[in-house]
């Protein structure tokens, strides 16, 4: 292989360690395949290459990924289906899993904004049941809820940066760098 490398005058890289080098991460990411990514969820998602999917827990990335290895892990609508016992040991896990410089976008709806909204009458109780606990049909069962300003708070334990944070409806999306 040496020989290859000065021929050539390149350096070749293994594939396993390829991987490693601006990894990617989208957890819970249910349908939502994305290309560039590992997507993660406990669903199965049948014939989808290990290359792009894997089926596991996100709770912990420890099976997947060593610390300091990922470039951005994206975690769409999936905190809440987190037990809330969890939910800040799995946020330490992936911070720990990020590279420094390294991204988390998370977002997740804000139980504060949902509940202000119920207050006011723009939701019914089955549409804010729905957005609490979700709709309680197949996977849809959320196991936990949180508020933007603990959210924002656990962020910034960890020693992440708060770069963007914004609302789309009732749902805050926050992007947070290492």
């Amino acid at each position: 292989m040496r020989h290859l490398e000065k021929f050539l005058n390149v350096q070749l890289v293994d594939i396993d360690e390829m991987e490693k080098i601006n990894m990617k991460l989208n957890l819970g990411c249910g349908h939502d395949i994305r290309t560039g990514y590992i997507n993660i969820d406990k669903i199965p998602q049948g014939q989808a290459s290990p290359d792009i999917y894997r089926q596991g827990d996100i709770q912990s990335l420890d099976w997947l990924v060593e610390d300091g290895t990922v470039e951005e892990i994206i975690v769409i609508d999936s905190l809440e289906y987190l037990p809330t016992a969890v939910i800040k040991m799995a946020l330490i896990n992936w911070a720990k899993k990020l590279s420094d410089g390294g991204t988390l976008k998370l977002l997740v709806p804000d139980c504060h904004a949902i509940s202000k909204a119920f207050a006011i009458g723009q939701f019914n109780l089955q549409q804010y049941s729905n957005m609490i606990l979700g709709t309680q049909e197949g996977n849809d069962n959320r196991l936990a809820v949180i508020d933007a300003t603990t959210l924002f708070d656990i962020l910034q334990e960890l020693g992440l940066t708060i770069h963007l944070k914004r609302y789309e409806g009732v749902a805050i999306y926050v992007e947070a760098i290492k």
